[in-house]
């Protein structure tokens, strides 16, 4: 994600992650086959989280009111740290579109 927001979604490379991680390219390469798959494996992290939250949310037996301020509470706290990656949450949401 730092690289991604640094660089922007397009021109980021395998040495970029390597350099950021301190992980030899080969060990990247261990983990993930390709840059798609590694644009896959955050998208997942992302969408994951967020169904996971709704779902706690369903299976709690909270009412309507409850629910809704867990989910405002859920969705503030998870947006502090992710303000410095928002052009990257953009484009990546773009991509998963596409």
């Amino acid at each position: 994600m730092i690289v991604f927001s640094r660089k922007g979604f397009h021109h980021w490379s395998m040495d970029d992650i390597a350099k950021q991680s301190s992980l030899s390219k080969g060990t990247i390469y261990r983990y993930f086959s390709s840059k798609d798959e590694i644009i896959t494996t955050i998208l997942g992290d992302l969408f994951e989280r967020e169904f996971a939250n709704r779902e706690k949310m369903r299976n709690e037996g909270w009412s309507t009111s409850e629910r809704l301020q867990n989910f405002m509470r859920i969705s503030l706290n998870d947006l502090v740290p992710m303000l410095k990656h928002m052009p990257l949450t953009y484009e990546l949401y773009a991509f998963a579109l596409r």
